[in-house]
């Protein structure tokens, strides 16, 4: 009997691992760097109060800083500047299912109703590791018959969504891309997930 794929049927919410997709990568587009100075302390927007771990707050940051420590209420100021759209627009352009009712600021948390796959966030991180590409996740690349004629072969040129330099800034070579950072966040979330140790970077 075939039972639930967790791979690409089990829907979660994904939490901080959506802020550099959300939040960080449209800003870069839209002209942000990762040495950019955000603001973070406490801050209410509306009826809506956000909080960093542990309730503690660093002022201004870099955007390396904030995504490092994945700081909560810088991510939610920053989605505020950007603007729902332009989130929204990147998140869909990675093969991320936006709904009506995701289309508020705890989307920068990781805040969604019905969630990602797996499958689906892995594929969205994609186009940070080879160079602004985005190929839509698929099991079967190609299906040959007993002689060896091809029946089948997928044929993806891939979408570049993404026309940065994937956080590199040249005034400040000694400093690691921003892919470095993401690595780091997602290790700590899938660290926590599994209660294991995070690895360390820095």
């Amino acid at each position: 009997r075939r039972g639930l794929n967790r791979a690409t049927q089990m829907r979660r919410q994904p939490g901080s691992a959506l802020k550099p997709l959300a939040v960080y990568g449209p800003a870069l587009e839209l002209g942000y760097t990762t040495a950019s100075v955000l603001l973070d302390e406490k801050t209410s927007f509306g009826s809506y109060t956000p909080r960093n771990a542990g309730d503690r707050y660093y002022g201004l940051v870099t955007m390396r800083t904030a995504v490092r420590n994945s700081l909560n209420t810088t991510a939610v100021r920053l989605l505020e500047e950007i603007g729902m759209d332009a989130s929204v627009r990147y998140l869909q352009k990675l093969g991320i299912p936006v709904q009506d009712s995701d289309r508020n600021l705890s989307l920068a948390l990781g805040s969604m109703s019905y969630g990602v796959t797996p499958v689906e966030l892995a594929a969205a991180y994609v186009p940070y590791a080879n160079g602004g590409t985005f190929y839509s996740p698929h099991c079967v690349n190609r299906i040959c018959s007993a002689d060896g004629t091809i029946l089948y072969e997928r044929d993806e040129q891939g979408d570049k969504p993404e026309q940065h330099k994937y956080g590199y800034v040249e005034s400040y070579p000694s400093e690691p891309p921003l892919f470095s950072e993401l690595v780091y966040v997602v290790s700590f979330i899938h660290s926590v997930l599994l209660h294991q140790p995070s690895p360390s970077y820095y």
